[in-house]
């Protein structure tokens, strides 16, 4: 019996004459958690897809790959396949997508059981119930018959861990479990893997960008670059000694939010926003009848002119109702939205129009909102051609906003899919600036770009506001990114505003124990990172 509980050997990874997984060796024991590091299409995941046979149509492996000793390439195709699904359990990123959605929790955990339990509907609900209650899920009787569109995001992926422990594997791999979450919810569920690894004694594989979350929770580390292993060994020696210049641009990349916003200028003049005593509410339809939800409760805020407010909370705090207040695309049930001092229920048409210029968006999932059967150039000009710009002067703008964010020109011409994260999500600030907005809404900017991406995109808003003066409502889950780019903070709970202040102030000082909270809840914390010497 070998001494690790999964051995990959010389692994490549090819789609026709593409490479996208060269030579990778790793060695993982029970009992342990190993990190695997690097920037998108590094091969993080097609390493980890290849381990667990779960390789797109088209895409082939070679190599060895031994599970508990057992070369699974000298299986047969069926009894490795029936090896894998018996012993490797794998948790998706994106827990939405991982589910059915037109299928009740229970019956989802019950596919994943083993043939003998399912077999036995008591047995198989018993064992479903056991399960939530293994990984968290509080009303787990409740939840058999709920609908993944009725969960949280972080009990969607304790469902989704559930179904991976569902048969009792020695091996979990978990591809990006918490990009999409909330720092105090993505700590609880970082803490249920952590816990089930210990109790059960498994083999742990944590795909991150994160390297907070790969300082709190691995005991060793594998970095890729282009498609290859560069670095590898003990996590905290690796950190503390990284010999190669990747490594080194991962660590430093994560210490993005090291530093406070620079002060500006101060706030003169008219706010661009204020909004005073808002509440919103919303009437949710439960099998128990109708429940009125409050999404915000006698909310206050300011957008300053020239300055960057950070909106924080748990999802399900209102962040995202305010942001819709501001862009007119919700209207409260009392109190009062100004823009520019002036009501939003009295502008006039002109004004409106004015308003939603002025006011422009950039999404969490660049995927989403660009059409990805319009050419970059095509969707950055829209808003110009809708707002009556001739052809001429939509070209030279085109051209004008894809330099101020730093986005070649020559991609003009190409689809979303031909661009990576990083280009993708520029294109989409490109496409909010067309129109020369004085306000920016970036939702999530950078939640699911790695570090070093991560810090380019943060760059190109920080150079934007220094040249043009944008103001930013920046609302995100990641605290480091806040502190990175903003003047001024405010943290929603439950749609109640529970603390505002400066931004460095909040994170020096914080007042309120949910505030605290959630600065505890920063992967690294209370430790900073490691500092590359």
């Amino acid at each position: 019996m070998s001494e690790f509980l999964l051995e990959v050997r010389d692994l490549d990874v090819t789609a026709g004459a593409a490479t996208l997984v060269s030579g990778v060796s790793l060695a993982l024991a029970a009992g342990t958690i190993h990190g695997i590091v690097g920037e998108s299409g590094s091969g993080k995941s097609m390493t980890a897809s290849a381990i667990a046979g779960l390789l797109p149509h088209g895409v082939t492996s070679t190599g060895a790959i031994l599970l508990n000793g057992t070369d699974l390439s000298a299986l047969s195709a069926t009894a490795a396949r029936r090896t894998r699904t018996e012993q490797i359990g794998f948790v998706f990123q994106n827990p939405r997508a991982a589910l059915n959605p037109r299928i009740p929790v229970g019956r989802q955990i019950g596919e994943a059981l083993r043939p003998e339990v399912r077999a036995d509907e008591a047995a198989a609900v018993g064992r479903a119930l056991q399960l939530l209650d293994e990984v968290g899920v509080p009303r787990a009787k409740e939840r058999l018959a709920a609908y993944p569109h009725e969960l949280s995001g972080g009990l969607a992926q304790r469902v989704v861990i559930a179904m991976a422990l569902a048969r009792d594997p020695r091996l979990l791999i978990a591809d990006e479990p918490t990009t999409a979450l909330d720092s105090t919810i993505q700590a609880q569920i970082l803490d249920l893997i952590q816990t089930v690894q210990r109790e059960r004694d498994l083999g742990v594989i944590l795909i991150t960008h994160d390297m907070g979350i790969v300082q709190d929770r691995t005991d060793e580390i594998t970095v890729l670059a282009d498609h290859a292993v560069v670095e590898q060994g003990r996590t905290l020696g690796v950190l503390e000694r990284p010999t190669q210049e990747k490594t080194r641009a991962l660590i430093a990349g994560a210490h993005l939010g090291d530093e406070f916003a620079p002060a500006p200028p101060a706030a003169e003049g008219t706010p661009v926003f204020e909004v005073n005593g808002v509440s919103k509410r919303f009437e949710s339809r439960l099998r128990d009848g109708h429940v009125r939800v409050n999404a915000l409760r006698n909310v206050s805020i300011r957008v300053e002119r020239g300055r960057s407010l950070g909106i924080v909370g748990e999802s399900g705090s209102g962040k995202t109702t305010l942001a819709r207040l501001l862009l007119g695309l919700e209207q409260q049930d009392s109190g009062e939205v100004l823009f520019e001092g002036e009501s939003v229920d009295s502008l006039s048409r002109t004004a409106s129009r004015h308003r939603r210029a002025a006011v422009q968006y950039v999404f969490q999932d660049p995927w989403s909102s660009l059409n990805p059967h319009l050419s970059i150039g095509t969707s950055i000009a829209e808003p110009l051609r809708g707002a009556g710009w001739n052809r001429t002067d939509r070209g030279r703008r085109v051209a004008e906003v894809m330099h101020e964010v730093a986005l070649p020109v020559e991609l003009i011409a190409r689809r979303p899919s031909q661009l990576s994260g990083g280009q993708l999500q520029r294109a989409a600030i490109a496409r909010a600036l067309a129109l020369r907005p004085q306000l920016l809404i970036a939702d999530e900017p950078v939640a699911s770009l790695d570090v070093t991406v991560q810090a380019r995109v943060i760059a190109v808003l920080e150079r934007l506001r220094e040249e043009f003066g944008l103001t930013y409502v920046l609302i995100s889950h990641d605290l480091r990114v806040v502190r990175r780019l903003t003047h001024d903070l405010v943290v929603l709970r439950d749609g109640e505003v529970v603390e505002r202040g400066t931004t460095q102030e909040i994170f020096t000082a914080p007042k309120h124990d949910y505030t605290r909270e959630l600065l505890d809840a920063i992967p690294g914390s209370p430790h900073p990172l490691i500092t590359v010497p």
